[in-house]
């Protein structure tokens, strides 16, 4: 079933002031490791007429199936036994962009302890039901949600295709007229106006909200207003005061931090994001952020607490990664735990074999942890493996992964495969001065700056000299020449953002000129997916992106 059909098919089942929703024809998927809950449900559901329900056992069944089918309805346990859990089926769904606008995502649990309903809340579900339940209480939230979800679900649609000047006006329009569900567009309202940049309309908005009533979204959206206007002592206040009035609002603690951290009040940073810790501990980056914060305050014990809840956390989250495990390993190398360390890489690299940025940067790691225990053998078997996958995943890597590579590969004299990486790096980021200059300093402290010096300084002189030709023959007019140039340059630097964006720029120009074209739309899309797989997405991406969108359409 297509997109479009689901969203048609979300319009043409409006509520039209039934109370008694019927949810017939819905597709629906009950998620459980009970059998038995997964049968009463189902009951409930016939019994409410809805005959179109799927089963999941388990969190990694339930992301398959969620993927593969676009659902109405998801009611998803907490507790789903071993592997992932209901808070992390949640935002790996939300993550990976599987649910939908239409798509209701509905929490149900016995789970009762603070982190983890916390945890879940912070995942955003469209609503929350404790076991026991009856098919009475079921209906009655369905009906709630799904009369809501119809209300905003223009606003939702428009911020799916990220159109948000489209939804801007939805929700501006909306407020003009009486609705019950003001407050809800008031505030997707607020956070357009804060993800548009337009700080001073959001100002005077929240402003004139709290001035009628006060309400702590409004209060916390101002404090974020107070943040991007650069300040931050006003934000501080704010974002503390709301953490006062309610100390389960989370991501007051995060933005408390950021200001403080704008400030260098790195101990008050910390402070805040311990606190949220505490609170909530499911969040992996918050428990990473606080794991370097306090690493860099000298708080050892406390930047391992952290990192070893991410760790614990992250085992079946979309979100684990290396940044966790290399945190721990700084503060293991610090306290001299070298057996700790290699068992900390151990598991990292058991954990992260399915991602191959993460795992060459642990590998990368370990060799290094080898080389300083003089263990040179084992320091070229690891480094060895870092190279096939780096080789194997040639444009999926990431630029401060593969510097880690080469230094490491230079200081243990493998000039080969140092050299080789130092010149694809310098060619794919001809553009990025303070990159050329990290590289720079990584082939003068490994004692290479001879033999690599001259090849950066080369690859980045012909390279520009390339770019910028490019750009000339697009200026007079040559826009096919351009293209040509361009395409040859970034076959030789894939990576390159300025060849594959000035590359999809002369694509969409050309057929703005002479009308949509498939393969210019091919060329243009491939281009502009180098950038995002390379991780170098900026502005300029997005606009382009939209600007070929455009053309599409």
């Amino acid at each position: 079933m297509s997109n479009a059909d689901i969203l048609m098919g979300a319009h043409l089942r409006k509520v039209r002031g039934d109370p008694q929703l019927s949810i017939a024809d819905r597709q629906i998927l009950i998620i459980d490791d009970f059998s038995d809950m997964r049968i009463a449900a189902r009951r409930m559901l016939r019994d409410l007429g809805e005959e179109n329900t799927d089963f999941a056992s388990n969190g990694k069944d339930a992301i398959d199936k969620i993927q593969r089918t676009s659902y109405d309805i998801i009611l998803c346990d907490y507790n789903l036994g071993d592997g992932k859990d209901g808070h992390q089926v949640l935002e790996e769904a939300h993550y990976m962009g599987f649910i939908k606008p239409s798509c209701l995502f509905i929490m149900i649990t016995a789970e009762t302890s603070r982190h983890r309903v916390l945890g879940a809340i912070e995942c955003q579900p469209d609503d929350y039901i404790a076991k026991p339940f009856t098919k009475e209480l079921l209906q009655h939230r369905l009906v709630k949600a799904l009369k809501k979800k119809d209300a905003l679900m223009d606003i939702y649609e428009a911020m799916f295709a990220k159109r948000l000047n489209k939804a801007i006006e939805i929700a501006e329009h909306k407020l003009t007229s009486k609705s019950r569900y003001t407050l809800d567009i008031a505030k997707l309202l607020g956070s357009f106006y804060l993800r548009s940049k337009q700080y001073e309309k959001a100002v005077e908005f929240f402003q004139k909200i709290l001035a009628q009533k006060y309400m702590p979204w409004a209060k916390f959206g101002l404090g974020q207003v107070y943040y991007h206007l650069e300040k931050y002592t006003d934000a501080v206040v704010l974002f503390d005061e709301l953490t006062d009035e309610c100390k389960y609002y989370m991501e007051a603690y995060d933005w408390s931090a950021k200001c403080n951290l704008a400030l260098n009040n790195k101990i008050e940073a910390q402070k805040r994001l311990a606190a949220a810790a505490r609170i909530s501990p499911k969040t992996i980056s918050r428990q990473c952020e606080l794991g370097e914060l306090a690493k860099e305050n000298g708080e050892l014990d406390i930047a391992g607490s952290a990192y070893r809840a991410a760790i614990q956390y992250g085992t079946h989250s979309c979100f684990k990664s290396s940044k966790e495990y290399l945190g721990m390993n700084d503060v293991l190398l610090e306290r001299g735990d070298t057996l700790k360390v290699l068992s900390n890489l151990k598991e990292a690299r058991d954990q992260l074999k399915e991602n191959p940025a993460d795992l060459l940067q642990v590998v990368t790691a370990t060799a290094d942890v080898h080389a300083g225990k003089d263990g040179k053998v084992e320091a070229n078997k690891f480094l060895g493996q870092a190279e096939k996958i780096y080789q194997e995943n040639l444009g999926s890597i990431p630029d401060k992964a593969a510097m880690k590579l080469a230094a490491t590969a230079l200081k243990l004299d493998n000039v080969k495969l140092g050299t080789t990486i130092v010149s694809s790096l310098a060619e794919n980021n001809h553009d990025d001065d303070v990159l050329l200059s990290k590289l720079r300093d990584i082939v003068n402290e490994t004692g290479h700056a001879d033999e690599l010096s001259e090849i950066i300084n080369k690859s980045t002189e012909a390279l520009r000299a390339l770019n910028k030709e490019g750009i000339r023959l697009a200026e007079s007019g040559k826009l096919k020449e351009s293209l040509e140039l361009l395409e040859q340059a970034s076959e030789k630097a894939p990576n390159s953002k300025a060849f594959n964006l000035n590359a999809a720029l002369a694509c969409i120009m050309l057929m703005k000129q002479n009308g949509v074209d498939d393969q210019l739309l091919f060329k243009a899309k491939r281009h502009l997916d180098r950038v995002q797989k390379a991780g170098k997405v900026n502005k300029r991406h997005a606009e382009l992106t939209k600007m070929l969108e455009a053309l599409k359409k």
